[in-house]
This record gives C-alpha cells, structure tokens and sequence, in this order.
C-alpha cells in the first residue's frame, strides 16, 4: 500500500503509516509490541530554539512556531502541544503581509519540576522589538501565572534557573544587565529580586551553583563570580568569546564555539583547555562532564574530567547528524539533533520482546489485521483423482541409465540445432 513504510531489525519489524504512526511488531509472536502516534512535529529551523529539557519522563522541546511539544519517552507518545505565543503578527510594512512569527527563544523547566520558564522575541525589521518572560505552573496544568513584558530592553541571551533562598531565574541580556527572578509564593507570583551589572558589556550566559551560593556570569571577555548573600564580585576570570557555562562541583566549563576551558574554582586556576566543535555539554556527578562533539555527520559523546583534558570515556557515532541539545531524563540521556529527531542513550538494555508462542499462524494474517486490508481470496487447490498414482523410486543414482537417455527429448529442445559443416573446395 502506498505510504506504508516497513523496516526489518533482528526480530521485530517496523511499520510507519500515512497516520504518521509507528507500529513496532515483534515476530516471535506477530503481536504489536509498541505503537508511537505524532512522534515529532517538525519546527521551523529559523525562528525556533533547537533546546530540550525535561521533567521526569516529559520531554519538552520546539514544535510549530510560537508552540512547545511534551514527548513521553517511556509511553513513546506526544502528549500534548503549548501554545506559548498564542499570536502571529501581520507586517504591515510587507506588500504581501506576511506573517512574522514570534520567537520562543529560551525555556526551562525548574530544578523541583514545579516551573516552566520562557523567553519569546519578535523582531520583524520593522517595528521595536518585543521581548516577554513568562512563567508556566505545570502543576496547574501548564497555566500562565506571570508575564514580564519586556524583562529586558535589548535581546535576552541566555536562562537558567537553581535555588538560592527559593526557587529563582536568571536571565541575561544585551542590555550590559544579568536579572534574578524570584517567586513570591505569598503572591503566587514572579517578580526581580536583584539586578546586576558589569563594567564588562554584554552578558551572554550564567550559571548558578547547585546550593545557590555562587552565581556565574559570562561576560564578552570575562567571567565573574557574584556571592548570592549580598550581590558583590568574588572574583573575575578571564577568557573571550564564552557562550555556555556548566558548574559540576567545583569545576567550571567554560564553552565557546570551538574550544572547552576548565576552570578551578577554589583557586580561581586554569585546569586546562582543548580545541573541539561542541555541540553541547552536560554536567556529571563527580565534577565530570559529558560533551556531544560533531564529528563531520554524525556526533560522539566524551565524558572529560576536572584533572585532565583526556578523556575518561568516548562513545563513537551516537547519532547522525549534528546534535543541537541534550538533557538527563531519570537513567537516559536524551539527545535533540538538528533534523528534530530524539535519540535515547542509557545504560540499560531495552526491555526483550515477548518470546512466547505465535498467536497467529502467518504473517499475512499479522499484517492484514494490522493495516487494516482484506485479505485475499484463497483460490482452492483441486484434489488429486482416485485413479491417479504416484510411485516413488527408491534406487542409488548409479543404478540410472544416462540423464540424455531418459529426457533426450527435453535436453535437445534446449541446446540450439546443429548445421553440419560445409568443407570448400580449395
């Protein structure tokens, strides 16, 4: 059937529909073993965030413009599509009035799972640009509770999130600006609770440590550390063009576009430092990190460690393509690639297939029922006659006259007719 798509693995066999589902079938018993509907929506490469984060079991990452998908990887479903934006804009200024679409940016899900923090901007060329901050109750059932509009007087560069006295976010800016977002749990609201503003310029990442006493803010050409108890500089480090901080321990990783950089912070020393195309980076336990790193068309994952640049573990061709983001969803780490597809790392092994006896006899009844087709007619085989009998010979093949004295007939129907040869007279 048209638009009907079967993969062959080992044991099970996967079958894609025109309903975009996937039916995976296991032929030890030609039962369907799982089903996964609406698996990704395509997103618009341009406008959306290639980003994943997680909660619990609930991935969530970019779906149509303006829209967010939550994917659930142990059921295999889509569960659900938030409208973020719940507007397009026309362009007055455009013959043709077409749409600009607003962007979502940056979002994050809190560390206690209970938040759902995004940044949205549009920006059409003709009019200011627009930039809100808004905060989601997933415990309400993804329900707006605040709505900061504009956090920001210029592009937000970077969010994230941790625990100082509360739950909080931080966001940075063009604007020379780093904001502390606090909740008012009397209020049941988001407000800023501090603002910080560095001599360096532009703030394009930040970080806050796991037991909220040290918040790290990356800088055009410097790193500073600020104390969460009254807000002053404990320290400055220097390196440029620092796009993405990571805090595991102690241990400070500093990423650019093409280089990794340890830093020490109980000396406020440079570890080390190595040339690599990241991808993206993931703390570990242990002060230990985990790098996707694009290898031409497909990406590897090194864990590297805070005494050397030498890796402590490397996992060769984890996925084709170039990987956008990655996330740690309980025992698996999942990864977002820049074409939308998930990969799914774990240490575990898949659960087995059920191996018990067939149900169905054949697997033409398996995949008729499963897609839905009739099946067709068997045309009966005649039954031999009475007086027909078959004798069977039961005599070593040396016995047997010449095969050409047997069939002669039926071989010389096979070889071309010979033509005697003409001798000519000299």
């Amino acid at each position: 059937s048209s638009g009907i798509n079967a993969e062959y693995g080992g044991d099970t066999v996967v079958l894609v529909t025109e309903d975009t589902a996937v039916h995976i079938v296991s032929l030890n018993t030609w039962t369907v073993q799982y089903k996964i509907c609406n698996v990704l929506k395509r997103a618009n490469k341009k406008k959306a965030t290639q980003a994943i984060c997680s909660k619990g079991s609930e991935v969530i990452f970019a779906a149509t413009p303006g829209s967010l998908q939550v994917y659930d990887v142990e059921k295999r479903e889509h569960v659900r599509t938030l409208d973020i934006t719940s507007q397009n804009i026309t362009t007055g200024h455009n013959k043709n009035k077409s749409l600009s679409y607003i962007e979502i940016s940056h979002f994050k899900v809190s560390e206690d799972g209970a938040w759902l923090i995004t940044v949205e901007r549009r920006d059409d060329g003709f009019v200011t640009p627009e930039n809100r901050l808004k905060f989601w109750s997933l415990e309400e059932g993804y329900k707006l509770v605040s709505c900061v509009d504009p956090p920001h007087s210029k592009r937000v560069t970077s969010l994230s999130d941790g625990q100082i006295a509360g739950i909080v976010a931080v966001t940075t800016s063009l604007d020379s600006t780093t904001k502390v977002w606090e909740l008012d749990e009397e209020k049941g609201g988001w407000g800023l609770g501090q603002t910080l503003k560095h001599r360096a310029g532009a703030a394009h990442c930040s970080v806050l440590s796991p037991d909220g006493s040290v918040l790290v803010v990356g800088y055009q050409n410097q790193i500073a550390l600020y104390s969460t108890t009254d807000w002053n500089t404990q320290g400055e480090l220097v390196q440029a063009g620092v796009q993405h901080l990571f805090l595991a321990g102690l241990s400070l990783l500093a990423a650019g576009k093409d280089r990794l950089v340890l830093w020490d912070l109980s000396s406020l020393s440079q570890s080390w430092e190595v040339a690599a195309n990241i991808s993206t980076v993931l703390p570990l336990p242990n002060s230990a990190f985990l790098a996707l790193i694009s290898r031409k068309s497909v990406t590897d994952a090194v864990v590297v460690g805070a005494r050397s640049a030498e890796p402590l573990a490397l996992h060769s061709f984890v996925c084709p393509g170039a990987a956008t983001s990655a996330c740690i969803a309980g025992d698996r780490i999942l990864i977002l690639t820049e074409e939308q597809e998930l990969y799914s790392l774990s240490c575990l092994p898949p659960p087995p297939l059920a191996i018990s006896p067939r149900e169905l006899p054949d697997s033409l009844s398996v995949f008729t029922q499963l897609l839905q087709i009739s099946s067709p007619k068997e045309t009966p085989i005649p039954a031999p006659k009475s007086g027909n009998k078959t004798t069977l010979l039961d005599a070593p093949c040396s016995s047997l006259p010449p095969l050409n004295t047997i069939c002669s007939e039926i071989l010389s129907s096979f070889l071309p007719p010979r033509t005697p040869k003409t001798t000519a007279n000299s």
